[in-house]
């Protein structure tokens, strides 16, 4: 992990999963995102403890497990403060939520319990709403940035914007073709958002700071539209649908996606559902039960 200045008292632990580190003039150290497991939370203490900071909070931009998965041992081992959005606050409390949504609300297989799907459960001390906040003497504005999750949430301090997974940078975008998101619409109205807020410096979920952000928005939203416009195109017309899986499999062949797992695939198939439902949303595609099916038609004006 590379420790990088971003702004004034703000810094970045650059890795796998970037991770913010606030200082406050007192030497008070506030984590945005806490990585994926416990090495790497314990990874956190000691860089911060190295430069004579302690850890009083972490702030969670979103519930996934590579965000949240040093959450747990970060809080047994510093006593901190947990603080996250509503609703991914619950997921977090709550970590078998996110594999049981890929399983459609089942109980699910042992493929999609693992350490990339299902943190560690840890306890939420507040939870975190757009605009101004101060917490252990940092001073920081919390931003709407939904779509990737149903709640994420950036964090601006020190001239910093930590925004979770609101974009990928061009190395994540050619590793996972397919971007996860839940809300299409919601996704591209925070797309459009990240390039005019205040931050002199832009620090993604994954792949360092960000030297181009208009540059990495412009290549997500050329993705999204390029991922929903297959999905229409291999929908059904007329009286003939096709189910998700099938259009996945589509997608998947025409960009070259091979799913390397059940949790990749759960992932990739939540991810076109997410078009899908974009697509009926703007009166361009329709679902219909079949017998024992679900099917997507294109509407009647894009047959």
């Amino acid at each position: 992990m590379e420790f990088v200045e971003v702004g004034d008292g703000a810094y970045c632990l650059a890795g796998a999963t970037n991770i913010g580190v606030l200082v406050s003039v007192d030497g008070d150290a506030v984590l945005v995102d806490s990585g994926l497991d416990q090495s790497i939370a314990r990874r956190c203490i000691r860089e911060v403890s190295e430069r004579g900071w302690r850890v009083r909070a972490v702030i969670n931009t979103h519930a996934h497990a590579d965000h949240v998965g040093g959450n747990a041992e970060l809080k047994r081992r510093t006593s901190c403060e947990v603080v996250a959005p509503a609703f991914e606050e619950a997921w977090i409390r709550y970590p078998l939520s996110e594999p049981l949504a890929l399983f459609v609300g089942a109980s699910p297989p042992q493929g999609l319990r693992n350490k990339f799907t299902m943190a560690e459960a840890c306890g939420v001390d507040r939870v975190l709403e757009p605009g101004e906040h101060e917490v252990f003497g940092i001073l920081f504005e919390a931003v709407d940035l939904k779509g990737h999750s149903p709640n994420q949430t950036g964090v601006i301090a020190g001239g910093a914007l930590f925004c979770g997974d609101a974009f990928f940078q061009e190395e994540q975008l050619h590793k996972h073709v397919i971007p996860y998101n839940v809300d299409i619409g919601a996704q591209l109205d925070t797309l459009a958002k990240v390039p005019a807020l205040a931050a002199k410096s832009v620090i993604p979920g994954h792949g360092g700071v960000c030297r181009d952000v208009n540059g990495a928005v412009e290549a997500n939203v050329a993705r999204i539209r390029t991922v929903t416009g297959l999905a229409l195109e291999n929908a059904g017309t007329g009286g003939v649908g096709a189910g998700a899986e099938a259009i996945l499999d589509a997608v998947c062949r025409t960009l070259g996606v091979a799913p390397a797992s059940l949790a990749h695939y759960y992932l990739l198939l939540s991810a076109v559902n997410a078009h899908l439902s974009y697509l009926e949303s703007q009166g361009l595609a329709q679902p219909r039960i079949e017998g024992a099916a679900l099917r997507w038609r294109k509407a009647g004006g894009s047959q």
